[in-house]
């Protein structure tokens, strides 16, 4: 230890050296993990590396150290152990273990390979959460980008037809009959504005009055259509619909086994036809009084089965599921229950669609659902994305009355209450 401090007395600036020797001296007093008289039997230098290795890394372990600051102590220990060891055996003849010859053996010793080892284990038990973390970063970032490449298709969309997509076509069918199975969704009137034109005239979308399914080996299968059919496209990945660190697979088994998509439209935007309606409502932005910032047009809505699940959504049709039970339509969020709920339900085998066990009180099919830890991404009606935090103020009560309320979270999904957001 009187090493280290003359030493290091010798080398700083006094205030700086009286700053780093009272935290090596306090750090070095409150352990005593590795020392020289731990390798009694091992050459003198061996002894001496390990010992300022100990003293390194008990500093660092008591001093509470961030990983990467102790990592990079780690491979410096392992430079010096090296160093100190095999390096000293070249050139100091008095070394009693080796031959002062310059042709004998370089190779490690036993404890200096077994020393190496233990050291290599815990930089890489110390670097593995580091790099997780990293990769989960950057597949937050590009599903943070794939909304964004949304938001642009949006407004390309109403630059060309002044308005949004409705949420759903069903050509030919008469006064309010657009709401049936099988209808054009809003994604597939995207495809053009995402680099998908050569699929978008493939399906022919809005061609024909209804999404067709002859070409299919079961009829509510879209995995089981004939290869090259059209309906076979119906199942086709596209990446921008995706969040990469959602667990979910391609095709939705919530409904019929089409193409996933893990976003979601503002149920205030993409408006259900009604009765008396030619056809769903196609509003233009001007309808959007309570400002583009303060609106939200898509969120996160994940297919999933971890860290909870979540039914997702497909891109193709506004309705798929026949079943009375679960013939509400996925393709949409709705502020009627809070961010991340779970869905409350499971799935139908038999039709390939679900069963929800609350679909007017919890309304869980529609919920934000996100695979990011506490929260989800947000596509506002600017075109800015926005991560929202989980514990945002929201409404307590779920189903149709929790829409409702002067609260952050249902103030995003509104169009024209006037409330003021507030910071969010």
């Amino acid at each position: 230890m009187t090493d280290h401090v003359s030493d290091l007395q010798a080398r700083l600036q006094p205030a700086e050296a009286t700053s780093r020797l009272n935290l090596f001296t306090n750090c070095s007093l409150k352990s005593n993990w590795l020392g020289a008289a731990d390798f009694p039997e091992s050459p003198d230098s061996f002894r001496n590396a390990v010992r300022d290795a100990g003293f390194v890394i008990r500093s660092a372990a008591v001093c509470g150290w961030n990983v990467f600051d102790f990592a990079i102590v780690v491979v410096i220990v392992v430079i010096v152990v090296i160093a100190s060891s095999s390096f000293t055996r070249w050139i100091d003849p008095m070394n009693p273990i080796v031959r002062p010859d310059r042709r004998a053996s370089s190779g490690f010793t036993l404890i200096e390979l077994l020393v190496v080892i233990a050291i290599i284990a815990i930089l890489i038990a110390l670097l593995l959460p580091a790099v997780q973390q990293a990769r989960e970063a950057a597949r937050r970032t590009q599903c943070k980008n794939h909304l964004k490449q949304l938001g642009l298709a949006f407004h390309n969309y109403i630059d060309v037809h002044k308005r949004f997509p409705p949420y759903c076509v069903a050509g030919g069918l008469g006064t309010g009959s657009q709401e049936v199975t099988r209808n054009w969704a809003y994604p597939s009137m995207l495809l053009p504005m995402l680099d998908q034109a050569p699929l978008y005239n493939q399906l022919g979308v809005g061609q024909t009055n209804l999404v067709p399914f002859a070409a299919n080996s079961t009829p509510h299968d879209y995995t089981t259509a004939a290869a090259g059919s059209k309906e076979k496209l119906f199942t086709t990945k596209i990446s921008v619909f995706f969040c990469p660190s959602s667990s979910g697979a391609d095709v939705n088994k919530y409904q019929n086994n089409l193409g996933t998509m893990m976003f979601a439209m503002n149920n205030q935007i993409a408006q259900q036809p009604s009765s008396s309606a030619p056809g769903a409502p196609a509003l233009p932005l001007g309808d959007i009084l309570d400002g583009t910032s303060n609106t939200m047009l898509m969120a996160e809505k994940s297919l999933m089965d971890s860290p909870f699940v979540a039914v997702g959504a497909q891109w193709i049709m506004g309705r798929s599921c026949v079943t009375l039970s679960s013939s509400n339509r996925l393709d949409i969020v709705a502020a009627q229950c809070p961010m991340n709920t779970p869905f409350d339900g499971s799935p139908d085998s038999a039709n390939l669609c679900y069963n929800e066990n609350s679909p007017s009180t919890l309304v869980s099919r529609a919920s934000v659902a996100s695979p990011h830890v506490g929260g989800a991404h947000f596509l506002f009606c600017d075109g800015s994305v926005k991560f929202i935090s989980e514990n945002v103020q929201a409404n307590p009560v779920t189903g149709s009355t929790g829409a409702g309320g002067n609260y952050i979270y249902q103030n995003l999904f509104n169009i024209n209450d006037r409330n003021s957001i507030g910071d969010f």
